[in-house]
């Protein structure tokens, strides 16, 4: 029997809508527009300025490839993730994504980024290039992330982690999330997007689609290799490669 929470209310990281519109932000996006306006930039241009505004980049995971992915194996109530039991799992979740069964699942890097300040699922799609670009393709990823628990990149306390994805039941995007919970428990959920009446709240951590550009030496063993981007910075790169998900 599975049990269900409510996956609007119930979405740890989101909270009801107050100032949509910051004025930094509002001012910020202004003299970007103005700025891609004045030189004839490209649009993608103007993306990038509202990404690095938006977001800040935290890690790159880099995932082995995949056989065989079955949700409702993988997900269901009392079963270990990472070390910690799965204890929720949101109605919309199961109406949308228990069903899902993926095979030949490829290797993958997705990215990690952690929100600024609060915002909203249109500024943070916008910001990933678009609804195609923004979407997680997989499914078994976001199992996989989970799975690395703290050894990976994902929030392991109250803070949120989520990502878009596909729904194959009404092709919409939705924004799965998933959280550790007082108990020290995986909770998992789903909301539509964009949501009206949500925002993501800043220290969030969103994973999306990631070109690799790492060192070659941070693409083996299976360990954590921090500070392995190509350009110095903080980033971290999780090189790994996962059991296959039967």
């Amino acid at each position: 029997m599975i049990s269900h929470t409510n996956t609007v209310l119930g979405a740890t990281g989101l909270r009801p809508l107050t100032q949509r519109s910051p004025l930094r932000r509002k001012i910020t996006l202004l003299i970007g527009a103005l700025v891609c306006l004045a030189i004839y930039a490209h649009p993608l241009a103007c993306v990038s300025a509202e990404t690095s505004e938006l977001l800040d980049k935290f890690a790159e995971t880099k995932i082995g490839r995949i056989d065989s992915f079955v949700a409702a194996d993988a997900f269901r109530i009392g079963n270990r993730i990472g070390g910690r039991t799965l204890s929720a799992v949101g109605f919309s979740f199961t109406q949308h994504f228990i069903g899902v069964v993926e095979k030949d699942v490829p290797a993958a890097s997705l990215g990690t980024w952690v929100l600024v300040y609060t915002t909203g699922d249109k500024s943070l799609i916008k910001a990933l290039g678009g609804e195609q670009e923004a979407a997680v393709p997989f499914l078994a990823y976001i199992h996989h992330l989970m799975e690395l628990g703290e050894g990976g990149p994902s929030h392991t306390d109250w803070r949120s982690n989520f990502a878009y994805v596909r729904s194959p039941v009404d092709q919409r995007l939705w924004a799965i999330h998933w959280t550790v919970n007082y108990s020290n428990e995986w909770n998992i959920g789903a909301v539509f997007v964009p949501h009206a009446d949500l925002d993501w709240r800043s220290g969030s951590r969103l994973f999306g689609n990631q070109p690799v550009h790492s060192k070659p030496s941070c693409a083996t063993g299976n360990d954590v290799q921090p500070g392995c981007d190509e350009a110095g910075g903080s980033a971290s790169v999780w090189a790994h490669t996962p059991p296959n998900a039967k």
